[in-house]
């Protein structure tokens, strides 16, 4: 059972919790690059659909050494996702 002192404590915390989620909340000084919409690309799941291809090359090949080096195509496809997505602006 709560007492009403347990209630102005509980009160007083939520006071608190919103005035610090106000003071810290920076939605409307976000650049207006943040706000458009971005590239259909940054939903495509290209990790993995590299992962579902470096199993298929090691276990129908055997090559699971030189496969790994499709891993690397991520931050290069990261790359020009982002780079395009700044060029269409």
């Amino acid at each position: 059972m709560l007492y009403s002192d347990d209630n102005k404590t509980v009160e007083k915390c939520r006071i608190k919790e919103e005035k610090y989620y106000s003071k810290y909340d920076n939605t409307e000084n976000l650049s207006v690059q943040s706000k458009k919409e971005k590239s259909k690309w940054y939903g495509f799941p290209y990790p993995i659909i590299a992962t579902i291809i470096y199993f298929i090359i090691g276990f129908l090949w055997e090559a699971w050494h030189p496969a790994w080096l499709i891993f690397l195509t991520i931050p290069v496809w990261a790359y020009f996702v982002s780079k395009k997505d700044t060029d269409d602006k």
